[in-house]
């Protein structure tokens, strides 16, 4: 072995530690995704991440392993020290091999580094005995793999215009008439905290002169209450237990979706998601879009596509000493209008657009001013007690910045509002504004969501607007389902109340045409992974909660609209339980979902 550098050790070629570090960045990042989706076949873990993987992640690498090799070729020219030069290709190796491991989470970070070093040692001694050659390997290695890299980020930014330039050439031409469709999605937003519905707190001002333009459905309940059976309902029509879609399960491909419906008619189609788990088009989502965007290219997207970086950001330390502790890479309400607004603007036929705003979800973090909008004392953080059974004192500050957000988001419905009116978008634009849950803070002893079929959380806003298809400033008391926005939909846009979804266009209300009989039952349900399925039934003012067929609960909405006394235990009730439970067998009859297959 011959000396190439009178700086560096014998031992060693000339630049081994910089053409390493980077090599096995490279390497180490592109492996990544591939286990990733091993691991969501092994063990039904999302990835949380889309084909941009592909470049973040071997870039995300490289932030760490760079600097490491760069200091490690300047401490070797220094220093000269054998065991430096040991120390140092273990160190990588540990780390490339901790990347890989750490993709399973089932064992502890620290176990898992524990034996990436133990691997690494080794490693490092067999390397070591041929440097020249794991050096040849290195630059390949690097050259190749970057080059692979900038390819796919390539082709992966190319694909949505390609993917829609294709739609136009093929595509049928829609009537020239055809109202462009928008579906607002409010995530976690519930009725009861916005000041359409009567409550003190002026949480919806922009949203409210918006409804003075269209319907107003005071009484709208979603067909389950968390987010990926919600949305699936809204764009098929399906309550949860007709579907597969559940906490480890996305969206299945056989039943048509809304955006599918209105893209076989030539609409445009685009999705701009907030929520990148259940909202992602990894769940199912995004199926019949040309265009849908989940996932953004940030700094801190690109930080935690890999598994290094989520290590050490996730951890709440972490975050408590960065000061950050919103979810990473989650766009807020003005980027999501800027991509839709762009998006409208360079497509030249009608459109179907679906947003989902994922401000109003956990953790509450308004920005300035919106943070001391209903508190002088705004809570930074996760809250402590979401995922609790706290009582509702203990999560009064937690609702003041979940309101604040809520109002933060409403701004946001204003300027998109105004963006849409100097487009001269609104008059010929059917607009729905509603959302997919919301959110307890106290009720029944719980908190968060996903985890009861209570009224905070079924009820939620849902407004209808189009100056050609809806009278305005009408307000609606009867309840009505989001199950049947796909049939509402496709009639005002298609004309045809034959579109091939189930339930009864909403249309109902202002056509003089019934359908749908005033006072019929509305369904809602919550699935559990192991197969088990609540209901509840609204019914006149009575709403009726059959848990897992486990026990019962019976409320009069009408003169306890707190939900605080339960019919179910007392005789005078004994008469509205039994005709709910037949009304729901006659509804759901005796399904047996098994349970969830996972991803």
């Amino acid at each position: 072995m011959t000396q190439m550098d009178g700086a560096t050790p014998a031992f060693l070629p000339r630049h081994f530690f910089l053409w390493l570090a980077s090599g096995v960045a490279l390497l180490t990042g592109l492996l990544e995704p591939p286990l990733l989706l091993l691991r969501r076949t092994i063990q039904q873990v999302p990835i949380e991440g889309d084909a941009q993987m592909l470049w973040m992640t071997p870039l995300a690498n490289l932030l760490i392993f760079l600097p490491l090799g760069v200091l490690l070729h300047l401490s070797l020219r220094s220093t000269q020290k054998l065991w430096l030069a040991r120390a140092g290709t273990a160190t990588i190796f540990t780390l490339s091999l901790f990347a890989l491991l750490a993709v399973f989470p089932r064992l502890h970070a620290i176990a898992w580094l524990i034996l990436a070093a133990g691997l690494a040692a080794q490693l490092s001694l067999l390397a070591l005995r041929k440097p020249e050659r794991l050096l040849r390997w290195a630059r390949r290695v690097t050259v190749v793999l970057a080059a692979v890299a900038l390819l796919a980020g390539l082709v992966i930014a190319a694909a949505p215009d390609v993917r829609e330039a294709w739609f136009r050439r093929t595509a049928d031409n829609p009537h020239a008439q055809s109202l462009n469709v928008l579906l607002l999605v409010l995530d976690t937003v519930r009725w009861k905290s916005l000041s359409l519905s009567g409550y003190e707190r002026p949480t919806s001002p922009d949203f409210d002169d918006w409804a003075r333009e269209g319907i107003q459905f005071a009484d709208a309940t979603v067909t389950s209450p968390w987010t990926l059976p919600s949305h699936a309902g809204m764009f098929t029509g399906l309550y949860p237990h007709e579907l597969e879609a559940g906490f480890k399960t996305p969206l299945e491909s056989t039943p048509q979706t809304l955006a599918e419906s209105l893209a076989e008619l030539g609409y445009a189609t685009a999705g701009f998601s907030a929520n990148r788990r259940y909202g992602s088009e990894e769940f199912g989502l995004g199926r019949g879009f040309t265009r849908y965007v989940d996932y953004r290219i940030s700094p801190a997207q690109i930080l935690i596509s890999s598994s290094i970086w989520r290590s050490i950001l996730w951890r709440p330390r972490v975050q408590e000493a960065l000061n950050y502790y919103d979810l990473y890479g989650r766009a807020n309400a003005a980027t999501i209008n800027r991509e839709l607004l762009d998006w409208i603007d360079e497509t030249d036929r009608p459109f179907f657009a679906f947003v989902n705003y994922y401000d109003a979800h956990d953790p509450y973090l308004p920005p300035p001013p919106f943070d001391r909008r209903f508190t002088d004392d705004p809570r930074r953080g996760r809250p402590a007690n979401v995922d609790g059974k706290p009582p509702a004192e203990s999560l009064g500050p937690e609702r003041d910045m979940y309101e604040s957000m809520i109002a933060y988001l409403d701004s946001q419905l204003g300027a998109l509002r105004d963006s849409l009116a100097s487009r001269g978008l609104l008059d010929r634009t059917l607009l729905i504004i509603t959302s997919d849950h919301g959110e307890q803070f106290g009720e029944h002893g719980m908190s968060g969501h996903g985890n009861s079929l209570y009224s905070p959380l079924l009820n939620v806003p849902l407004l209808l607007a189009s100056p050609q298809k809806i009278p305005a400033g009408v307000r609606i008391e009867e309840p009505v389902t989001l199950r049947d926005l796909p049939v509402t939909i496709m009639y005002l846009a298609t004309g045809s109340k034959n579109s091939g979804f189930p339930g009864s266009p909403l249309s109902r209300f202002w056509d003089g045409e019934v359908g749908h009989p005033p006072g019929s039952p509305i369904l809602a349900a919550l699935t559990w992974p192991n197969g088990q399925i609540a209901y509840a039934i609204r019914s006149g003012s009575h709403l009726y909660i059959d848990w897992f067929q486990e026990r019962e609960e019976l409320y009069d909405l009408a003169h306890d609209p707190e939900e605080s006394v339960d019919l179910a235990k007392l005789p005078e009730g004994e008469d509205a339980l039994r005709l709910h439970r037949a009304l729901k067998d006659s509804l759901v009859g005796h399904v047996r979902r098994p349970p969830e297959r996972g991803m």
